[in-house]
């Protein structure tokens, strides 16, 4: 297991709607996370404020970017994940070839759900 990249409680509101209260979020470098809930939930609300260090706790020198999910219909042009994140405002002034080499492999990974 990698190193430990945050270990906090947390709680999170969208529109006088609490999604989250006291949470624990335990992350470790190089592991892959899932987020699972109904509609509502506060998926998206979490994943846009953790890329916009809304979070108090999140490490200041983490750079998160979070990859929307649909874009606008106008916009023609194909981009690769990786390039979205290149282009990403948190990682202006970055050495894009740097930033490519953190990035992990980008490949898709299915595994079967066991609980």
């Amino acid at each position: 297991m990698g190193p430990e990249i945050c270990n906090i409680y947390f709680s999170l509101a969208y529109g006088g709607k609490v999604l989250l209260h006291n949470t624990h979020l335990f992350l470790h470098r190089g592991k892959k996370y899932g987020l699972l809930g109904h509609n509502g939930a506060g998926k998206t609300t979490l994943l846009r404020n953790i890329a916009n260090g809304k979070i108090e706790g999140m490490p200041p020198n983490l750079v998160s970017v979070f990859v929307e999910s649909h874009f606008d219909e106008d916009e023609e042009q194909e981009i690769s994940v990786k390039d979205y994140i290149i282009k990403d405002p948190a990682l202006a002034g970055k050495d894009p070839a740097k930033v490519s080499q953190s990035l992990p492999s980008l490949r898709p990974s299915v595994r079967p759900y066991s609980p």
